[in-house]
């Protein structure tokens, strides 16, 4: 018994202006593709992408420790096992609105 090859990708198929799911599923239809999977979004509504290392408490902290010039933000990402440009920009979301942070 011989088993059918088959290709195992990601592709965007439609083409123009209409680039919701429906027309990608649609898509994948006419091209009879066999096997569709459809992966849910995370529970915090992102659809892939990494999961935050931060929680927002700790996201809020190192905003206010830095800006309030009791920490450096070097300091704030050793402390905190993350990198200089993601204390850079937990700090710059936080400066231009103090809100949006969660």
């Amino acid at each position: 018994m011989t088993r059918e090859p088959y290709l195992i990708s990601y592709a965007r198929v439609s083409k123009g202006d209409d680039q919701t799911n429906a027309a990608q599923w649609r898509a994948l239809d006419v091209a009879r593709c066999k096997r569709c999977s459809r992966r849910p979004p995370a529970a915090d509504g992102r659809i892939g992408g990494r999961r935050r290392k931060l929680a927002d408490k700790q996201r809020r902290e190192i905003a206010k420790f830095v800006v309030s010039g009791r920490k450096s933000g070097a300091e704030m990402a050793r402390l905190y096992g993350v990198s200089e440009p993601t204390v850079s920009r937990i700090v710059a979301t936080y400066r231009q609105d103090p809100l949006r942070l969660p």
